[in-house]
């Protein structure tokens, strides 16, 4: 990357990283918004999309070269100045940007973000910063950790909390003794994986719009081919996907393989009692990229669709995702799933529960989430997933059918919230979502019975965790 890059960039990069950092807000959202406000465009706003992006994978490995070349942990240091810096070492160690523009660039930031009398300290540490390469950072900061410790070295050579390294490597073991397909998988090649930017998909919507249809309106410098696995899956480069027609007009929306794959699957799953089916329930819709996938393929029935999402600003996103099957999807509402009354519908042929989660199975398409999240998160998050998996039961007819859904491979979060409702109400019982994946999307290799958990690798997808679930 060039260095005559305007630091208007660099201010935007430094201010969505501030307010990641103080508000937990998500980057994809601010990053538009600052581009827009600064009027950055072009090779500039490209400069600072990676360094927004990169800066929040790589942060670990950014702060343990920053503390290394500052003599001081990072606690030690103001957090804004902190973020000045660790968008220097990801500039200096990832983006081969010459040093004097890193170092110049760097006080620059700093004397303009009401930092100046912390411009010293920045030119100080950026100059040692500077001095070496990524390899001899990463082969330093790594010997510092006694090797014993693979987590640690792993979490610092791979930018990951620690506490994620490990929750990944206990459901990695499980999902590789439950697919033999995932065989000779390891850890590293999961959060390698997480550290490169994902392809950008759309999703063509069934009896809407084709896959072929989409490629066809990719303008002449783009690039796109059919999806690894999803039958409606366009992987696309070098254009903004809602700009196209098709996602436009709601006839297609930007949505992960894998996504795509839990939807197809809550959709296409073979009931275990048939019968002339009226009415699905999509109790957790937000944003609303599987509402409109199950919906395009309920449409083609003659299915309804009801939609809920408690958080009004959500809802409003899946209203927009389905406005083009408003046929279909009637109303979106906005109730707690928990308590969501069987007596307004009755009860509904499929219920699709993609429940509220940590997201760590999206840190590659989210990486603000791996230092945003805690640990302590699990727990809270694990009870309402059982709640609102042990009411969409109650929701469905026997004989119908729940598919639960979460972006997330911790085990607490997927298997074990599975688990737990089984156990509680026998008349509920497990189905084999991986036959239905298969059936589905012939081409996904997936070798498991029963549960689907999706990896980052070798799938190439949001690490995504399906369960089909009847009531007898």
């Amino acid at each position: 990357m060039s260095d005559d890059i305007d630091v208007s960039s660099r201010i935007v990069a430094f201010r969505v990283l501030e307010r990641v950092r103080r508000d937990g807000s998500f980057a994809n959202l601010l990053l538009p918004a600052e581009l827009r406000v600064r009027q950055v465009h072009g090779r500039d706003a490209a400069f600072a999309t990676d360094l927004t992006y990169g800066c929040l994978r790589w942060r670990g490995l950014c702060d343990a070269v920053v503390s290394a070349a500052a003599k001081r942990p990072c606690s030690k240091i103001d957090p804004a100045v902190l973020d000045v810096l660790r968008l220097g070492a990801y500039q200096s160690l990832f983006m081969a940007v010459p040093a004097y523009a890193v170092v110049s660039s760097s006080v620059t930031v700093a004397r303009r973000e009401r930092l100046a009398r912390q411009s010293g300290f920045v030119n100080a540490v950026m100059r040692a910063v500077t001095a070496r390469g990524r390899q001899e950072w990463e082969a330093l900061v790594v010997s510092r950790i006694p090797k014993g410790d693979r987590y640690g070295r792993l979490a610092v050579r791979y930018s990951h909390p620690r506490w994620v390294v490990e929750r990944l490597d206990r459901s990695l073991q499980v999902a590789v003794a439950a697919d033999p397909s995932l065989e000779g998988m390891t850890l590293e090649q999961v959060l390698s994986v997480d550290d490169r930017a994902p392809a950008v998909t759309v999703a063509a919507r069934p009896g809407l719009m084709t896959p072929k249809e989409v490629l066809s309106q990719l303008p002449h410098r783009a690039e796109g081919e059919p999806g690894l696995w999803s039958p409606f899956a366009v992987r696309v480069k070098g254009v903004d996907p809602g700009s196209l027609p098709a996602v436009r007009d709601g006839l297609a929306g930007v949505e992960d393989e894998g996504s795509q794959l839990a939807a197809l699957t809550a959709a296409m799953a073979p009931l275990p009692e048939p019968g002339t089916e009226k009415r699905w329930l999509d109790l957790c819709a937000g944003p609303g990229g599987k509402t409109a996938m199950l919906a395009a393929v309920a449409r083609q029935r003659d299915i309804v669709v009801r939609a809920n999402e408690p958080v009004p600003r959500r809802a409003q996103l899946v209203r927009d995702a389905v406005r083009a099957l408003a046929d279909t999807v009637p109303d979106v509402t906005e109730r707690d799933g928990r308590d969501y009354d069987p007596s307004r519908d009755g009860l509904f042929d499929r219920v699709l529960v993609d429940v509220p989660c940590s997201g760590l199975g999206a840190l590659r398409r989210r990486p603000e989430a791996r230092w945003t999240k805690r640990e302590s998160d699990i727990a809270d998050l694990a009870n309402v997933q059982k709640e609102l998996l042990a009411a969409a039961t109650l929701l469905v007819r026997p004989g119908g059918l729940v598919a639960y859904v979460t972006c997330s491979p911790v085990l607490e979060e997927t298997r074990a919230v599975v688990d737990a409702v089984l156990a509680a109400d026998p008349s509920v019982r497990r189905l084999d979502a991986a036959a239905a994946m298969r059936a589905a999307a012939p081409k996904i290799p997936v070798a498991s019975q029963g549960d689907v958990q999706l990896l980052s690798a070798p799938h190439d997808t949001d690490m995504m965790f399906v369960s089909l679930l009847t009531r007898n």
